[in-house]
């Protein structure tokens, strides 16, 4: 019974010693506000496309003043409720900046210089967006007198994670199919998300529950998993070459990627595209390198009617016909009636020796993520 009594109290007070423990989450020195990683992507798209003068400022506000909001010596959280009252006092100065969630993928932004543009006041879709229940927060903060801008997962994890790099703290970006949120971990086992779009903190069970994921891709890091500094980079590249229409410039920052992040679908399928048919600047690795990019897109959804046309365009430059071909006409069985015929027109140019080009929007990259 003593024994007993002492392994009791000895479990006590190692359970007492764990509790009051501080967060051994890592930290980092602080940056400016030029040092984040929104303001490289900025100056990484002002290189690529011409952006509108004000959104330089705006950028800066954004960023400035979510960092005010958080007082005048803000430090990294050393729990998850500290962390959660980081991340909704940095949702609320960007709220209070106009930013809002559109609900309708064609709405959704790829890169900052979209974020940063002002929505048309006769815009078709932005008065069902003030009152969809998506935005009910956002709404209390937002002035209805001022411009509204388009504000979505990535973008809006691509703010928080570099207000985060200024005080100091890493956050990673985390994904599951069509969607992006962050989260931080205390270095022990502890975490805490943040999702912009859906406005709170939720725990991992709730994705697993309400979007599909297969056992496969979980246990292959595709969804769920906190992705390094690296990948996170090479994601928010990759969504940035999206929109960049200079086939040069969209085939340099294709590379820059997926160095960053091989693995992403999104990022494995524009650099199969980019390789398979881009005529000028490939060199003929990249060109062979094709199919194994393109495989990696489709492994991660087989039956997706893009990720199945770039495999068909993959293996046709490549010369394997036979398999090109089986892949085409899979990819038009999947595409919608409105795309059939040119996936189908694909599979002709192949056959003649050309390659593939005219990508529809069944499968731009554009509106591919939320």
């Amino acid at each position: 019974m003593r024994n007993l009594y002492r392994c009791v109290i000895a479990a006590a007070f190692t359970a007492s010693a764990m509790a009051c423990s501080p967060s051994t989450a890592p930290t980092r020195e602080p940056v400016s506000v030029e040092d984040t990683i929104a303001f490289e992507l900025f100056r990484l798209e002002a290189g690529a496309r011409k952006l509108p003068p004000q959104a330089e400022p705006r950028l800066r506000a954004l960023l400035g003043d979510a960092l005010a909001a958080l007082g005048p010596d803000p430090r990294p959280p050393e729990s998850a409720e500290e962390f959660r009252a980081f991340a909704e006092t940095v949702s609320i100065s960007l709220a209070s900046h106009n930013d809002i969630q559109p609900v309708d993928p064609p709405d959704w932004t790829s890169s900052l210089g979209q974020a940063l543009q002002p929505v048309p006041t006769d815009h078709p879709r932005l008065a069902r967006y003030l009152s969809h229940e998506s935005n009910a927060e956002r709404l209390k903060h937002v002035d209805r007198a001022k411009p509204f801008h388009f504000l979505d997962c990535d973008m809006a994890s691509l703010l928080l994670i570099s207000v985060a790099q200024m005080v100091g703290f890493d956050l990673k970006l985390v994904e599951v199919p069509r969607h992006n949120f962050v989260r931080w971990s205390d270095g022990q086992g502890g975490y805490a998300n943040w999702d912009w779009t859906y406005w709170g903190s939720h725990r991992d069970e709730y994705y697993a529950r309400n979007w599909t994921m297969t056992e496969a891709q979980r246990s292959r890091g595709l969804w769920l998993s906190s992705q390094s500094a690296a990948e996170g980079r090479g994601y928010f590249i990759g969504a940035l070459a999206s929109v960049v229409r200079d086939p040069r410039q969209r085939l340099e920052l294709v590379r820059r990627a997926i160095k960053g992040a091989p693995n992403h679908p999104l990022n494995a399928e524009a650099a199969a595209w980019a390789f398979a048919t881009g005529e000028e600047g490939v060199s003929e690795q990249e060109r062979q390198s094709a199919v194994t990019y393109a495989l990696t897109a489709l492994a991660a959804d087989p039956g997706h009617a893009g990720y199945n046309l770039t495999a068909a365009c993959a293996f046709g430059v490549n010369g394997s016909g036979d398999v090109a071909a089986a892949l085409q006409e899979r990819a038009a069985s999947l595409a919608s009636s409105r795309d059939s015929d040119n996936f189908r027109a694909n599979l002709e140019r192949m056959q003649r020796g050309d390659l593939c080009q005219d990508r529809t929007g069944e499968i731009d990259p554009e509106v591919e993520n939320e």
